[in-house]
């Protein structure tokens, strides 16, 4: 299954992000809304707080600071609950909850518990954060549906034990099979 996903994407490579930070925001930006309107926003909000860049001929939309994101009330086209959550990590940021090291440092169940109390943050987005945003080469990240279904797709049952076959690259066979999705 890997073998023929990846002869169909060469030089697939999965990306992670930034910073746990720039994973928290986009976890909480993209609940419950389309990839698309979750980009938009962000590229909205990276154009309004000062937080794109340019280079290689494209301009590119980072994740706010946490002061810039703070230092605003609202931001037009986003719920003043999902604001709210946002501001939740940009405060959890500004306090060291999202530092890239602190987290790695932690035993996995510690940091998904710390990431929890950050509001706005549930199961799927701790783990996102956790995964995505530190780097992780070897999780299964079984709390994001899409994974299961993918493997149910390509192996015909959701049995996530055909996993062991991917180690030491479990989140980056995740990755691909999820894009697969798409």
């Amino acid at each position: 299954v890997v073998a023929r996903l990846l002869a169909a994407r060469p030089g697939f490579r999965p990306p992670i992000f930034g910073s746990p930070y720039e994973t928290a925001i986009w976890g909480v930006l993209a609940q419950r809304i389309s990839k698309k309107q979750a980009v938009n926003l962000r590229t909205c909000m990276a154009e309004a707080m000062g937080s794109t860049l340019d280079a290689f001929g494209a301009r590119y939309a980072l994740a706010p600071s946490p002061k810039a994101l703070l230092s605003r009330s609202r931001f037009d086209g986003i719920p003043d609950e999902k604001w709210a959550r946002l501001q939740a990590v940009a405060r959890a940021a500004e306090e060291g909850a999202l530092n890239l090291a602190a987290l790695r440092a932690l035993p996995r169940e510690f940091a998904l518990a710390q990431l929890r109390t950050i509001r706005g943050v549930g199961e799927w987005t701790a783990t996102h954060i956790l995964v995505r945003g530190t780097g992780t080469l070897d999780e299964l990240p079984v709390a994001e549906p899409r994974v299961l279904r993918a493997i149910e797709l390509e192996y015909g049952r959701a049995d996530v034990s055909v996993a062991e076959r991917w180690r030491p690259l479990r989140t980056w066979v995740s990755i691909l099979l999820v894009s697969n999705l798409e």
